[in-house]
């Protein structure tokens, strides 16, 4: 494993990467190690959200897009899986 030193990073930043460890149940380390992991892999996007934003900013960019505030708005609540818990996703009983 290879050892990093982050010099000058914003208190603002330190203090969102200890919150996001703590709500994933990790040290702040391996928060960092997880983000820096995930966004170094080939391919990887912010999402569907953030490639309509540079879609937006290529194509709306020139005109004044005030009037599109409320159509362009991200929401950036993290995804929740499915609930299937429910009587009508039940196997029908087998004869």
């Amino acid at each position: 494993m290879a050892n990093v030193l982050v010099r000058d990073l914003p208190e603002e930043t330190h203090v969102e990467l200890k919150a996001r460890a703590k709500k994933n149940e990790r040290s702040v380390n391996a928060e960092i190690c997880a983000v820096l992991v995930e966004s170094a892999r080939p391919g990887a996007t912010g999402g569907l959200g953030t490639e309509f934003a540079k879609w937006k900013e290529k194509h709306l960019g020139e005109y004044d897009d005030s009037d599109f505030d409320v159509l362009f708005a991200r929401d950036k609540t993290p995804a929740r899986y499915p609930d299937f818990s429910g009587p009508e996703y039940d196997l029908p009983e087998s004869k």
